[in-house]
C-alpha cells in the first residue's frame, strides 16, 4: 500500500482525502448490473461547524430533535402531525442552507457485472 503523503506527491495535491464507507445495498433482485449510487456532502472542518449552527437555527422553533429524510417524506418520527406544506417548507430551508454554504455535494455510481 502507498502512504497517502507519496500519494498525495505523486497527485501534485496539496490535500489528500481519504474516505471510508461501509455500504449495504438494499435489495439483490435484478436487472443486471445493478447499480449502487452513494452520496454526500464534503467540507473542512470550519465550513461544517458553520452549517451546523445555521442548520440548528432552522431546526430551534420546531420540536424536531434530529433532521430525518425519510421521516419528514413521511410525516412520521418527528414530523407526526406536520402538513405536507410544512414538511416540504422546512426541507427548502434545510436546502437553502446546504446551497449557500461552503460545504460541496459529492456522489459516486458503481455498477457490479454479475457475468
Amino acid at each position: 500500500m502507498i502512504p497517502s503523503v507519496d500519494l498525495a506527491a505523486a497527485l501534485h495535491s496539496r490535500f489528500l482525502a481519504m474516505l471510508e464507507a461501509y455500504a449495504d445495498e438494499s435489495s439483490r433482485e435484478a436487472p443486471t448490473p445493478r447499480v449502487f449510487v452513494a452520496a454526500g456532502w464534503i467540507g473542512d472542518g470550519p465550513a461544517w461547524r458553520e452549517v451546523e449552527g445555521r442548520w440548528l437555527t432552522v431546526l430551534a422553533p420546531t420540536k424536531v430533535r434530529e433532521f430525518k429524510g425519510a421521516d419528514c417524506l413521511t410525516g412520521q418520527g418527528d414530523f407526526l402531525g406536520w402538513s405536507h406544506e410544512e414538511r416540504s417548507q422546512l426541507r427548502l430551508r434545510l436546502i437553502d442552507v446546504l446551497c449557500e454554504s461552503r460545504i460541496m455535494g459529492a456522489s459516486m455510481a458503481l455498477t457490479l457485472d454479475q457475468s
